[in-house]
């Protein structure tokens, strides 16, 4: 094709050669050639402050008209070049003395090349010399777009009036729409301004690799490859008409940072043209010297990422092993030592270390695979720790290479077995997403990968296979339905048909889902349609991960996909996993056109899985930042008022939570989803993705799925065993398996979308776990893992306005380690075992984004860039004692040899800077500035003394500790100076930020917070420190940590709630040369009794210190739970003496509080309300009736929130007491008040004069609000000299500990409830409940009790019956110890209109109990909330609401509860 426009255009050029002379302004109507002073001027910097890398060229440029053509001439002369990094704008404007002779590679440029026009003055196209290259082509194009103005639109003589005009013209840009401006200046000179219309620009080009992909584009970010350009000429008349006398072309491009407030970079163009003289041709040209034509828009090289990387250089670097191996084993060296022995303490302000993995990366892209190959016998030759590290490290980082003689390498490395398997599956992992230049030629050259099942191990050849599949699809990306692509799909397909097992199967069907495009989602959709079309039989397994692959393969046909998915969710014979899949499906497309389908069936639906995954998926959308304010969002805002209730206690859920932080544009999605088996309803398969927001684009970066079905969840096995601390636990099996369910166990990780591993076992390959202990994991788990993560790595390749190509780049490599190593020396005490841990974990996260330039003239690479860094340190070096036979445990931690192994700690560190890196041994830079540095640091001007600020430092004597924080090479110093005291801390302006931002914000969204605060601060130099190290002021080198615990059950009668007491015994013993410098003693007994958690504490804390008197601290603490109240007391002793006591002169201070119902609370919880249907104006938010229409009038449900609330006490009297308060404490409470008084919007109330509040006392009332949007508390505090009060506080149950209090319900149900250890049960024989219930599967038989739950085995201690009555009622009996209550509705027309009536019937004894409040063997209590009664039996955890129509029953997850009959859960 492209030689029939060529022919074209030499046809046209030849008619036109035959007519008159060109008209242009810039030459003139004879053939005198005219000589104008050219400049190219590039820049790329930083806006605020305002530093830069520049270049410039200055060259005469010839123009002279062609006499027989409509073209001209253009040629430089005398091209010379000039560097600068530094401040701007210039201190000092450069002399011909700092100009210099250009590369021997810029010679092209100096060619000349024809420019031809129409007839109106307006440039057509270019034609070069057959031996110029693209580089020099492209910035011709700039500086002919430029030669152009419309001869027809400016007057032929001198203008009066000013007047503007639009005309259309050839740019680097293509067409575009241009404005020009036109105003007189003084004698006889125009002033003419264009400025094309950014929005009219038919060819904007831009290159972009990124190893990363958007997931979603939420708005339109155009500050990526946006440009402003102004071109303005001054414009003379003369005798011969108009002509030029001076041009000047300027284009700005700015590059936005991740966060809207962070440092904005920008490139610079300029051209300036200057009118000197006519003169006569000296050289002779002929239109026939320039074959080459060229449209005037700017031409991309096809191989931007090919391996003469990148091709913006004229520079081709030609490896020598000899020369450069030596240079990048020094780097990969340097990051050894970085990784292992650089202590975190060392606070570095240069980037040497900042960027090696980049560096690293960057120097071997020349590499040809035989280089490789030469560079590894290099590398391999010796075998110290240091050099085996290294290998490691060039294992690791070749993956993020992508060029395409680094991935052959790779393949070679894993087929021939150069590598062990862990190390050859994570080279592969990262192998797919990470290749820069992908072709078929490459796909064609490690095609080898498919067929790795037949040379390697099949973990190995599942990472080839599934990397390979991310290859097909990065190569046909643009083009989905190339035949070349059809070959490979048809390959896996084959493969995916014949498959032999399971996990073939699944490994074949994820290469599918990586590929992607063509003919993939018409394969596939069989598959989802149940249709056996594979040879192995396949089942649900297969199928909802051909679903899931679905949602990404058919992401823009959402009419054919619907109708793949749609029928799965309404077929209620198929598994719950398939139909949520595909109400995922849905959901994802985020189309009210289809969701309101879906709307309408979930109103019908009654499978209680499905439809609860629903209603948490419209919910937690609804609560999104990300999606707010978007039609869907909208949408759905109406959805969730259509689904108010749901049954919580359904395994199956979905979750989303987000934060975007409204400034900076920034934030972070975790979400996903939990699917229960519907015989247990125990979660047994899960989904999670974590994804930034950057930009207004969300990033799918990590996501995992995992499936065990027949096995335990191991964590529900975990979780209760972190709570017993009996040693025993280490020798049991972590996990068991289900009867009679076959085991099927699946692992799925993705990143970026793409599947990079996947596992499968089944009964056989998982055996081996069931023996598994936690001492044998210990044991087992022993390996040294590095990895280099390439988070990040995006480059934009994008022209200016003059055609000078920039690249706009972010990286972000991250480097860790973790070794672990368990030694278990062999012991002769059968009581005893000893573990010997040797753990240490190194990150650092050290990348840099920025905007760069190529200088084909110095062969230079010029930029700016924002660099960050940020480490992270934490060494565990001790042994661990067992001692079964006293049930303890001992930690010995002596000190290390290598000093790193000793600091935990942080550092960050982040600045800009401005460069100018040579390709050459050449230095232009020096030559023509010679103060110039190749790197030079961004600092505000005028430039301020940098300075490192030590914040906090502390030499503990009692712990052995050095504390230290600080912030360095800090360019303007924080306004806080050296904190002596907390009041220096609490007083600065550092604290005062925090005033908008609630505790719960910083905690949750810490992640959020950490990229937006410490890695990108104020766009300035900022370093900060911070670790604990062992001290050297009060040295030791042992520690040994002993920790003992006795537990005694108490006995009792009907309680089901852990009660008994505990003895925990702790010393700590620091020693320096085996003697001790310091022993610390801590000995805490505590109760669990009736439910209640921490009924009595009782702590004494004693430190030992040879010459010194004991330092003793003693901690009391009782609580008691009645009817109406909660009361408590702490006291708080702190003292010195020689003995092991506390005594009465020491420091008390005594916490005395109450919590009692609140006045509003009892005139409302006390008035039983007539029905459900009446709403009073103060209520509960959690009671608000469900009045659904499906519901008719037989039943509203009120959930455990609810009826918990009706019992909960909402006011609180804290009475302090203090004495004898050491000035420690008051410098902390003192500030701290101080802060609190500034940061919670408080006022002082009128108050009588008097507090009666006495000296040493001050009281604290707390009292929580009946309803709210969010968790507030009104807090007044008052002593004897002010009384401060706090209105709507935001509080959270961690600050407040398990505030506020039920005085029914036990503080252990609550704390089960809430990590979802409950069984519940609902019993409505009559009634299904369709929209979130299962369908009865027995008919009740009328006026028989059935037993629904009693305690187990069975003594029936308690026991719940339920019996079915005539009108759609049931009747309800709660046995006690014998005993029973049976209620009873009343039936009649008496009793229609109203309350509902119900009749009790009690045994005597149990009567005496309630009237006289017996708790011992009877403690059951009811109560009314609307019209149904609500049961709690607190000691068993046992909680029951009845209405008449249905019963609900919740109780711990335990072993002696037991559920019979029909349950609807």
């Amino acid at each position: 094709m492209k030689w029939l426009v060529l022919a074209f255009a030499l046809v046209a050029a030849t008619s036109w050669a035959q007519g008159s002379t060109v008209k242009s302004v810039f030459v003139g109507t004879d053939a005198q050639e005219y000589v104008y002073e050219y400049e190219l001027d590039v820049t790329t910097g930083v806006v605020e402050p305002e530093y830069g890398s520049m270049y410039r060229v200055k060259a005469f440029m010839h123009v002279r008209p062609d006499p027989s053509g409509n073209g001209t001439f253009v040629y430089f002369d005398q091209p010379k070049v000039f560097l600068y990094t530094g401040h701007l704008p210039l201190p000092v404007e450069p002399t011909d003395a700092n100009y210099t002779q250009y590369a021997k590679q810029a010679e092209p440029f100096v060619q000349p090349f024809y420019v031809t026009y129409d007839k109106f003055g307006m440039v057509q196209e270019v034609f070069t010399t057959k031996t110029d290259v693209l580089w020099s082509v492209n910035l011709k194009k700039g500086v002919a777009g430029m030669l152009q103005l419309p001869v027809n639109k400016i007057p032929a003589k001198t203008l009066a009036k000013p007047f503007v005009f639009t005309e259309t013209e050839e740019s680097v840009y293509g067409k575009v729409n241009v404005t020009y401006a036109v105003n007189p200046l003084h004698y006889e000179t125009v002033k003419i301004v264009k400025t094309p219309d950014y929005e009219t620009f038919t060819h904007l080009p831009h290159v972009m690799y990124s190893n990363v992909e958007s997931h979603q584009a939420f708005h339109n970010w155009t500050t990526w490859n946006s440009v402003l350009p102004v071109v303005e000429y001054e414009v003379q008349y003369g005798k011969h008409g108009v002509y030029v006398l001076k041009a000047h072309s300027e284009s700005i491009k700015y590059v936005q940072p991740f966060t809207v407030e962070g440092q904005k970079q920008y490139v610079k163009t300029e051209q300036k043209v200057k009118y000197v003289q006519a003169v006569a041709p000296t050289k002779q040209y002929e239109f026939s010297s320039f074959p080459m034509y060229h449209y005037v828009h700017y031409e991309t090289s096809e191989s931007v990422f090919e391996e003469t990387y990148p091709t913006l250089a004229t520079f081709t670097p030609v490896v020598d092993i000899s020369t450069v191996g030596p240079k990048v084993q020094a780097m990969l060296y340097e990051a050894v030592q970085y990784l292992q022995e650089t202590p975190i303490t060392h606070q570095q302000t240069d980037t040497k270390h900042g960027i090696v993995i980049t560096r690293i990366i960057e120097s071997l892209k020349p590499f040809t695979v035989e280089n490789y190959a030469q560079f590894w016998t290099v590398l391999t030759k010796s075998t110290t720790p240091k050099d085996l590290m290294a290998v490691d490290i060039f294992y690791k980082v070749l993956p993020s290479v992508g060029t395409k003689y680094a991935v052959q390498f790779v393949m070679d490395m894993v087929k021939n077995h150069k590598v062990k398997d862990s190390v050859a599956s994570g080279m592969l992992f990262s192998l797919g997403v990470n290749v820069r230049a992908p072709s078929v030629e490459l796909l064609h050259s490690v095609e080898e990968f498919m067929n790795f099942p037949n040379y390697v191990k099949p973990d190995v050849a599942h990472a080839a296979i599934l990397s390979f599949g991310t290859m097909v699809y990065k190569t046909f990306q643009h083009d989905h339905y190339s035949t070349e692509i059809e070959k490979y799909i048809k390959v896996y397909y084959k493969h995916l048909k014949e498959a032999k097992t399971f996990e073939e199967q699944l490994v074949w069907l994820h290469g599918l889902k990586n590929i992607q495009l063509g003919t993939v989602g018409e394969l596939l959709v069989p598959l989802v349609k149940g249709e056996q079309v594979l040879e192995l039989a396949y089942d649900r397994h297969l199928q909802v991960h051909v679903i899931y692959a679905l949602m990404e393969i058919m992401e823009h046909e959402h009419d054919a996909l619907f109708e793949v998915v749609f029928p799965i969710v309404v077929d209620d014979t198929l598994p719950v996993e398939l139909r949520v899949a595909a109400v995922k499906v849905i959901v994802s497309m985020e189309d009210v056109h289809y969701f309101t389908k879906l709307v309408a069936f979930m109103k019908m639906e009654k499978n209680v899985h499905l439809y609860s995954y629903f209603v948490t998926t419209v919910r937690s959308l609804v609560n999104s930042d990300v999606y707010f304010g978007t039609d869907f969002y909208h949408y759905l805002q109406h959805v969730v008022t259509e689904f108010v209730h749901y049954d919580a206690a359904v395994e199956t859920k979905s979750f989303f939570y987000d934060y975007v932080d409204p400034e900076q544009k920034v934030g972070s999605i975790i979400r996903g989803n939990m699917i229960a088996d519907v015989k247990y309803n125990k979660v047994n398969q899960f989904y999670v993705s974590f994804a930034p927001y950057v930009m207004d684009r969300v990033y799918d970066l990590y996501s995992v799925y995992v499936k065990f079905e027949g096995v335990h969840n191991p964590l529900s096995l975990v979780w209760p065993k972190l709570f017993n601390v009996d040693p025993k636990t280490i020798n049991e099996p972590i996990t068991k398996n289900h009867e009679n369910v076959p085991v099927h166990v699946e692992f799925t990780f993705m990143a970026n979308g793409k599947v990079v591993y996947t596992k499968y076992f089944n009964e056989e390959t998982i055996k081996q776990f069931y023996t598994y202990t936690y001492l044998t994991i210990l044991k087992t788990l022993q390996y040294q893992f590095t990895t280099v993560l390439n988070v990040a790595e995006v480059e934009l390749y994008t022209p200016t306005y003059d055609g000078v190509p920039a690249k706009i780049n972010l990286k972000l490599p991250v480097v860790s380690q973790f070794k672990y190593n368990v030694v278990v020396p062999s012991t002769t005490n059968a009581n005893e075992v000893t573990l010997t841990v040797s753990s240490f974990f190194r990150m650092w996260a050290h990348g840099y984004y920025g905007v760069s330039v190529y200088n084909p003239f110095a062969l230079t690479w010029q930029g700016a860039r924002r660099v960050q860094a940020f480490d992270f340190n934490v060494p565990l070096v001790f042994d661990v004692i067992f001692n079964f036979q006293q049930n303890s445990f001992k930690l010995v931690w002596s000190k290390h040899a290598n000093e790193a192994f000793n600091v935990v700690g942080f550092k960050s560190h982040v600045k800009t800077q401005v460069y100018a890196r040579p390709d050459t041994e050449v230095d232009y830079l020096k030559s023509t500035c010679p103060t110039c540095f190749h790197y030079e640091t961004v600092t505000a001007v005028p430039a301020p003394k940098k300075k490192d600020v030590v914040l906090y430092e502390a030499h503990s004597k009692y712990t052995g500790l050095h504390f230290y924080l600080s912030v360095f090479d800090v360019e303007v110093p924080p306004t806080v100076k050296y904190y002596k005291s907390l009041t220096d801390v609490f007083t600065s302006e550092l604290f005062h930020d925090l005033e908008h931002v609630t505790v719960f914000d910083f905690v949750t969204k810490y992640l959020t917070w950490f990229y937006t605060t410490v890695l990108p601060p104020t766009p300035i130099s900022h370093g900060v420190v911070g670790y604990v190290n062992p001290c050297k002021v009060y040295a030791f080198d042992k520690v040994e940590f002993t920790f003992k615990v006795d537990s005694e059950v108490l006995p009792h009668k009907l309680w089901t709630t852990p009660d008994y007491r505990q003895y925990v015994k702790f010393t700590a013993v620091f020693k320096k040369t085996d003697v001790v410098v310091n022993h610390w003693d801590v000995n805490v007994y505590y109760t669990h009794e009736h439910g209640t958690y921490f009924k009595t504490i009782n702590m004494q804390v004693t430190r030992q210190t040879p010459g010194e008197k004991n330092m003793n601290i003693c901690l009391d603490w009782v609580k008691d739970v009645v009817p109406e109240s909660v009361t408590g007391k702490l006291s708080y002793f702190h003292g010195y003496s020689y003995d092991h006591k506390c005594v009465k002169d020491d420091m008390v201070v005594s916490i005395e509080w109450t919590g009692v119902p609140s006045e509003v609370q009892k005139n409302f919880t006390s008035y039983i309300l007539p029905s459900y249907h009446t709403v009073p104006t103060y209520y509960y938010q959690q009671c608000v009736p469900r009045v659904l229409p499906m519901f008719e009038d037989y039943s509203a449900p009120v959930t455990y929130e609810c009826a918990e609330l009706y019992n909960t006490v909402r006011k609180y009297l804290y009475t302090v007491d203090y004495k004898h308060v050491y000035p420690a404490y008051v410098e902390f409470v003192k500030p701290f008040w101080f802060w609190v008084k500034h940061v919670v919007p408080s006022y002082y109330p009128e108050v009588e004069q008097f507090h009666f509040v006495p000296e040493n006392r001050f009281v604290v009332e707390v009292e929580y609000p009946m309803y709210y949007t969010y968790p507030i508390v009104d807090v007044v505090v008052k002593s004897a000299y002010e009384t401060v009060a706090f209105e709507h506080v935001p509080y959270y149950d961690w600050v407040w500990v398990f505030q506020p209090d039920s005085t029914v319900f036990t503080k252990y149900f609550e704390v089960m409830k809430s990590f979802g250890y409950v069984d519940s049960c609902v019993v409505n024989p009559v009634y299904e409940y369709a929209p979130y219930h299962y369908t009865a599967a027995k008919e009740p038989v009328y006026n028989e009790w059935v037993l629904y739950a009693s305690d187990h085995p069975t003594t029936y201690t308690w026991a719940v019956y339920v019996q079915k009555m005539e009108k759609k009622h049931v009747a309800f009996k709660l046995v006690l110890n014998g005993h029973s209550v049976v209620v009873q509705p009343l039936f009649g027309k008496q009793y229609e209109e109203g309350t509902k009536k119900y009749t009790f019937t009690v045994d005597s004894e149990l009567m005496y109990a309630l009237e006289h409040g017996s708790t011992d063997v009877y403690p059951f209590k009811y109560y009314y909330v609307y019209d149904t009664i609500v049961f709690a039996v607190p000691n068993v955890s046992l909680y029951v609401t009845y209405d008449g129509y249905q019963v609900k029953i919740e109780t711990p997850k335990t072993e002696n509860v037991a559920f019979y009959g029909q349950c609807y859960v």
